[in-house]
């Protein structure tokens, strides 16, 4: 049995926050408890959503080294703790996007014994910045789930990474 779902959307902006804002909607109104863990700065959101503001990018300051350093510090000194102390057995983590640390939020989930689905949202990594594609793989690998829009993208994402594909 289900005790929890908890989304993770790592960016608080865009179509990736607002699907999830749309997903969290949608199992609230099938009457299960869910939060959507996100930034301490996200784009507005419905009314009655259950928001923890776990994220925090420093998106003010103009040096990108500056931001990258700070983001991923508070990821994994405050964030990553956090989940492990809010993620049971019974839960789902539910991942939205890629972020480079999505490795560790896995991790995380794995060691709390919950289920992860993930929804990559992206077919291809631009870039290797901060390990992309070490996340996708890791997501492809790992994930109990992976939740894509057509069956092609997961087997191309899984030929160009070498991994085999999960549960679809």
């Amino acid at each position: 049995m289900i005790r929890r779902v908890h989304v993770i959307e790592s960016g608080g902006r865009g179509g990736v926050f607002n699907h999830s804002v749309e997903v969290v909607t949608g199992l609230r109104a099938l009457g299960v408890d869910v939060t959507l863990h996100t930034t301490d700065d996200p784009e507005t959101a419905p009314d009655g959503l259950v928001m923890c503001p776990c994220i925090s990018w420093y998106r003010r300051s103009r040096s990108r080294f500056v931001r990258r350093s700070r983001t991923a510090a508070r990821y994994l000194t405050r964030t990553l703790p956090h989940l492990y102390r809010v993620i049971g057995a019974d839960d789902v983590v539910h991942i939205q996007g890629l972020f480079a640390l999505t490795p560790e939020i896995i991790s995380v989930a794995r060691m709390r014994r919950a289920t992860v689905v993930c929804s990559p949202h992206n077919t291809f990594v631009r870039a290797d910045t901060l390990g992309n594609a070490r996340a996708l793989a890791t997501m492809l690998r790992r994930a109990d789930r992976v939740l894509a829009l057509e069956r092609g993208q997961l087997s191309a994402l899984s030929s160009a990474l070498a991994v085999e594909s999960p549960h679809v």
